[in-house]
């Protein structure tokens, strides 16, 4: 083989070697945009915001920041809140931690736990929890929660209250959805919601059809 014929093989080669190099990042720069662009591809905004709870090991250097007889909240790194809370003989009845937004618990009547945590804006985002201590009762999530006394509470049914037993409503439940005005269809009506009279009766402040704040008492008798 000649010289001018090894030339020729070489630059044809050179060529070809090239050619699959371009190509090949072009296949890489595609692939790199396509996984960019498809969601189903990686966590989008509205799938980690779907889901704020988180499990124990993603505490790292917990601090105890809050402990009773009932319940203890623990804090790691990075904002990461996690709580426990304990029957009379200090098993676990409840546990579950959430990222960046601190669960807040409390004791009421001396005896129920109170969990609340806020995922969002306004009362509707606002989760809360039960637990009695004595009858070793923990209730459902209730969203919503504006005022509790003994063991009823009312939460928001949007656009009308729902008072009820926190631990079963089979023992009382009542809906109240008519007021003195016509409320508004839009956000949450419902400025203020309490217990008057010793729980026979709630106070409640709401934005009526026309704009105008209005404040009434309902009788639950």
């Amino acid at each position: 083989m000649n010289k001018f014929v090894k030339i020729c093989l070489f630059s044809l080669l050179l060529a070809f070697f090239c050619a699959s190099c371009e190509h090949t990042d072009t296949i890489e720069e595609l692939n790199i945009q396509s996984t960019t662009e498809n969601p189903s591809n990686q966590p989008t905004t509205e799938l980690v915001d779907s889901d704020y709870s988180i499990t124990i090991d993603k505490i790292i250097n917990p601090e105890l920041i809050e402990e009773t007889d009932f319940y203890k909240i623990l804090e790691g790194d990075g904002h990461y809140y996690y709580y426990y809370i304990y029957d009379k003989d200090d098993n676990i009845v409840d546990e579950m931690g959430f990222y960046w937004r601190k669960p807040e618990l409390s004791i009421i009547d001396n005896s129920i736990v109170k969990v609340q945590i806020q995922l969002g804006t306004g009362i509707r985002t606002t989760r809360t929890r039960y637990y009695d201590s004595n009858s070793g009762l923990l209730s459902e999530w209730y969203d919503g929660v504006y005022d509790e006394l003994n063991d009823i509470i009312i939460y928001d049914g949007k656009n009308k209250l729902i008072i009820q037993n926190i631990f079963d409503k089979n023992i009382y439940y009542c809906e109240i959805g008519s007021f003195s005005n016509e409320i508004t269809d839009s956000g949450e009506p419902f400025v203020d919601v309490e217990f008057i009279e010793d729980g026979t009766s709630i106070r409640v402040t709401y934005i009526a059809k026309d704009s105008n704040e209005i404040t009434e008492i309902i009788s639950l008798e």
